[in-house]
Order: C-alpha cells, then sequence, then structure tokens
C-alpha cells in the first residue's frame, strides 16, 4: 500500500510530522497546483475548483478536480469522462472539519465517493493540513476513504497514480 497525502503548507516541521507517520509521499497544493514537496521537477497538476466545471469535464480540460465546496454531484456522463482523462477527484478530510455547511459536503462526497469507486476514477483523500495540529495518520485517510464508499484497491491505484503523474 503506497500513502499520500496533500498539503497546503511545506513548513519544515509539517513536513518532518507527516513524513513519521509514515506517508510514502507528499504533494503540495500550491494555489491551484499540485506539485512535489522538496523536488526539482517542475511538472505540476492544475485543480479546478468551483461549482462551473462540468463544461470543462466534457471537453476532458480537467486533469484534477476538487470537491470539498462544490455542490457537484458527478453522474454517469462526467465521471465516464473523468476516467478517460484520467483524471483525479481530490477529497479534502480538512473541509469536513472546518466549513459550516458540513452535512452538504459530507452527503456530496458520500455520493461522489462512491460513484468515483464503481467508475475507478482517481478518488485522492488527503487533509490538506497547513499546520502539524490538522495532521492525520495514513490510516485515517485510508478509513476516511472507505466511509465515503471509496474502497481500499483503488485507494491504492489512485495514490500510486498520482506518483507516476508527477
Amino acid at each position: 500500500m503506497k500513502y499520500i497525502d496533500v498539503l497546503t503548507n511545506d513548513d519544515e516541521k509539517l513536513v518532518k510530522r507527516v513524513r513519521k507517520l509514515g506517508f510514502d509521499e507528499i504533494f503540495l497544493l500550491d494555489g491551484n497546483v499540485i506539485k512535489r514537496i522538496n523536488d526539482s521537477k517542475t511538472f505540476e497538476l492544475p485543480v479546478y475548483t468551483g461549482n462551473d466545471v462540468e463544461d470543462l469535464i466534457r471537453k476532458n480540460k480537467i486533469k484534477a478536480l476538487k470537491l470539498s465546496d462544490s455542490n457537484l454531484i458527478l453522474n454517469k456522463g462526467l465521471c465516464s469522462r473523468l476516467k478517460e482523462a484520467n483524471a483525479f477527484v481530490i477529497f479534502d478530510l480538512r473541509s469536513l472539519v472546518e466549513k459550516e455547511n458540513f452535512f452538504q459536503i459530507y452527503k456530496n462526497f458520500l455520493i461522489n465517493g462512491k460513484r468515483c469507486n464503481d467508475y475507478g476514477i482517481n478518488g485522492l483523500f488527503v487533509t490538506l493540513a497547513d499546520d502539524e495540529n490538522k495532521v492525520k495518520s495514513p490510516i485515517q485517510l485510508l478509513s476516511f476513504a472507505k466511509a465515503f464508499g471509496y474502497n481500499e484497491k483503488n485507494f491504492d491505484r489512485s495514490n500510486k497514480n498520482l506518483s507516476k503523474f508527477l
């Protein structure tokens, strides 16, 4: 099993704590791009957010989609397009803890997590932690994925695909 996490801060103490918990790779969400932490590679993965992304999905222009604040519910057509594009759907644990509309986000994660699992879409379940107090263990992220209908086999495949992609 390969464990990855995506952070929103590359503070040395935070990265050290995450490595100590047993993550194999750590990435940084910097603005709207995901990149490796402390890597000289310049390749980055653009991340789209918001509610008006359906047209971009249909045109295969999305490589990563963060659903934390979105009311987007994936349907069969969108899932097929995301699968064709080998795109990533990002579910961030932090949004469940910090956002006021917790129940709406929970419901959307539950529906979208199951659909991503059923269609074999790369689902990334990450913390997006910005300080040491918000870090979770790899087992907590796997449990987070399972709670939203994403199985362990797809979880591992998605994490490996991100590592290969970047």
